[in-house]
């Protein structure tokens, strides 16, 4: 198999300080987020599930909370395989990373329009019980 992300004659070589930079951004503080925003995601989920809503309008919005909790996790974990997991595995040039990388890239767009979306819908609904 070819990688073609390699171009032949590149020489560009990173500074010691940029390389250590990377690493703490992407990959640490990228998976620090992943892991926090998940919690608090399945944490969300579980308080929406023991919340008592009334039976019209409260529906609409714990669907529409569970929802954005699913695709913010989805996006969350999407941005890790795209962004955390090249820096952490310090293999940017990777075959399996780099095959991957499309479809991360499709996933986290549909994940991120998703969540828009539902927080549209929440900030409607929300708007109108008010």
């Amino acid at each position: 198999m070819v990688n073609y992300t390699v171009c032949p004659g590149e020489t560009r070589q990173l500074s010691d300080t940029y390389a250590l930079f990377g690493q703490i951004v992407n990959g640490i503080l990228t998976t620090l987020c992943v892991v926090l925003g998940s919690i608090g995601n399945i944490h969300s989920i579980k308080a929406v599930h023991f919340t008592n809503f009334d039976k019209n309008r409260g529906v609409v919005l714990a669907v529409s909370l569970l929802a954005l909790a699913l695709w913010d996790t989805i996006l969350l974990w999407c941005a890790f395989f795209y962004y955390g997991m090249k820096s952490i595995t310090q293999s940017p040039r990777s075959d399996m990373l780099n095959l991957m990388t499309p479809f991360i890239h499709a996933f986290s767009q549909i994940a991120n329009t998703a969540s828009v979306n539902f927080i549209h819908l929440i900030k409607i609904t929300v708007t109108t019980v008010s």
